[in-house]
């Protein structure tokens, strides 16, 4: 059975985007989004979050009926055929050593898709999405140790909203998943 989208899911999607647009601020320049790179980058990010919410809708309906080889190889060859159409943009031909990093970031990154897809046909969307907001943590953990980034407050502060959105989400699918359960049973 799936779960109806309520009011309360509404809200905290909106609650959450409030959350992103709080993040993107610091990263909005004077300009006109085309004059400004940050301010470019930020609407680019944007777009690139709404793609993947949608690319993970669709892997997880994917799952219902198709293997993960053949999630994961259609779900690469898109990826690929979109960021060649990236080439007249200035891209730098990498060296040999950067060759070698491309190379493990593509396994490291073949494996990660084959088990967040296999987690999509294993787990409970609930159960899974916790993992994803981790993500948010490592990327501000890393950007602060390796790159020397310090976010600014309204991003730790917007970053907290959409985590605190999610959360409550999960919270809530969690309970009406158990209430679903337990009228399941009594019946």
């Amino acid at each position: 059975m799936s779960a109806r989208f309520t009011g309360r899911h509404m809200l905290a999607i909106m609650i959450g985007f409030f959350g992103v647009v709080l993040t993107l601020l610091p990263h909005l320049g004077e300009g006109a989004a085309g004059q400004d790179t940050q301010t470019l980058g930020a609407m680019f990010a944007l777009a690139a979050a709404a793609v993947s919410g949608f690319a993970m809708i669709q892997v997880r309906r994917l799952t219902e009926t198709e293997p993960t080889g053949s999630i994961v190889l259609y779900f690469s060859l898109t990826s690929a055929f979109f960021g060649f159409l990236t080439l007249p943009f200035g891209w730098v031909w990498p060296s040999q050593q950067e060759y070698l990093i491309l190379i493990g970031i593509g396994i490291l990154g073949g494996m990660a898709q084959i088990c967040m897809t296999q987690s999509f046909r294993l787990g409970d969307a609930s159960l899974i999405a916790p993992f994803e907001y981790s993500s948010m943590l490592f990327a501000l953990l890393i950007g602060y140790f390796a790159f020397g980034d310090v976010p600014a407050p309204l991003v730790i502060i917007g970053a907290a909203i959409i985590l605190s959105a999610g959360i409550f989400v999960i919270l809530r699918e969690r309970a009406l998943g158990i209430r679903r359960n337990r009228a399941a049973n009594t019946e």
